[in-house]
């Protein structure tokens, strides 16, 4: 029995310090958010090929796209960056694409690298949040690597997950000032009324 405790300890130590890749997600919203306006979320990794690797490739990207008050925000659609060929179902909060070129993004890459512009509709003022996620036990989700080889120790896809919150601001009501040099216009209409 106790045999079997430590070998199972061993396998999970084993499997919990294999290597991982350390991109990480950010989400750069548009501002200002006027409630009954669009807005867009860009969705940026940084760091793609960390930890570097010569002939490490990128071949694709898929997330699921959510927001946390729908009431507020409604996801729109998403304009996938000119790097990759878009493959997402028309409609769907699944955004998912592929290199244009098909020998993939190979490393070196320098500075974060745009999947994707995510549009919004603000509903109504407020604020919430905008979230991509990935399940890296869906083969058709997170950012995919060709392996330079079978010996590669690095899993084939990392994670894309990100959040940002955003406020919606009411839609701007005229200023005083402004209604008061309307104020004479009123008048000088309603005077031509009455002569004709």
């Amino acid at each position: 029995m106790w045999k079997r405790i430590c070998c199972f300890s061993l396998l999970a130590f084993a499997l919990g310090t294999l290597p991982a890749r350390a991109s990480s997600i950010s989400l750069s919203p548009s501002s200002p958010v006027i409630a009954g306006s669009t807005f867009n979320v860009d969705v940026l990794v940084n760091n793609v090929f960390d930890p570097p690797h010569a002939l490490d490739i990128l071949v694709g990207f898929g997330f699921n796209v959510a927001v946390d008050a729908p009431a507020i925000f409604q996801y729109v659609n998403a304009t996938i960056d000119p790097l990759f060929d878009d493959a997402s179902f028309p409609g769907s909060p699944d955004v998912f694409a592929f290199t244009h070129d098909p020998l993939g993004i190979a490393a070196p890459f320098v500075g974060p690298l745009r999947l994707a512009t995510l549009h919004f509709l603000a509903v109504a003022p407020g604020i919430t949040s905008v979230r991509v996620t990935s399940d890296l036990s869906d083969l058709n989700q997170g950012l995919f690597f060709a392996p330079p080889d079978p010996f590669d120790d690095l899993p084939p896809n990392a994670d894309i997950t990100g959040a940002v919150r955003v406020t919606a601001s009411a839609a701007p009501v005229p200023e005083p000032t402004t209604l008061l040099l309307m104020t004479p216009l009123a008048g000088f209409l309603r005077r031509r009324k009455r002569r004709a």
